[in-house]
């Protein structure tokens, strides 16, 4: 992540006289070199500053979040994040993010359902992404976000099924 100058000027300027406890900044993500507008990525409010004494982190094995124990406003400024610089980072983030939500499933110990399930969430997840979330007007990387998030969700429903046999299976 990278922090505009714009998105400089308006946290010194918070930080000044601080009414809230936290701040959310929208965040403006690129897509193997293509900053996506829609396909559910924007403005994707994100808490980055918060009063240390009032914050805290959530427990999940992937994407633990910031917290703050108080009231929280929205900055305006945009935080620059390269998520996915190119081709081998979404293949490489493709099996860490499936492998890390499996492991959050069993962690909050899911029902785990068929294979029918995993294709009905992963068609969904294209659904959601390229349709209702209008990533068609991202053009190709929107179609490619789309595809992706399909992959992630299909996959980490089959990673947590060999999760579970694993833990069934006697040592």
């Amino acid at each position: 992540e990278r922090v505009s100058i714009a998105l400089q000027h308006e946290i010194l300027n918070v930080l000044q006289n601080p009414p809230f406890d936290g701040y959310q900044i929208p965040r403006l993500s690129s897509f193997c070199g293509t900053f996506i507008q829609h396909s559910g990525w924007r403005p994707d409010y994100t808490l980055r500053l918060a009063q240390k004494r009032l914050a805290g982190f959530t427990d999940h094995f992937l994407h633990a979040h910031m917290t703050v124990q108080g009231r929280k406003a929205d900055l305006r400024q945009d935080i620059i994040h390269y998520s996915y610089r190119d081709l081998h980072d979404v293949l490489d983030k493709l099996d860490r993010y499936s492998s890390g939500n499996a492991k959050d499933m069993l962690s909050k110990q899911t029902p785990a359902k068929g294979l029918s399930h995993a294709l009905g969430h992963g068609f969904w997840a294209f659904f959601r992404t390229f349709i209702l979330r209008a990533g068609f007007l991202d053009g190709s990387a929107g179609l490619m976000l789309a595809i992706y998030n399909a992959q992630c969700t299909y996959y980490k429903y089959l990673k947590y099924r060999e999760l579970l046999s694993k833990r069934s299976i006697p040592h």
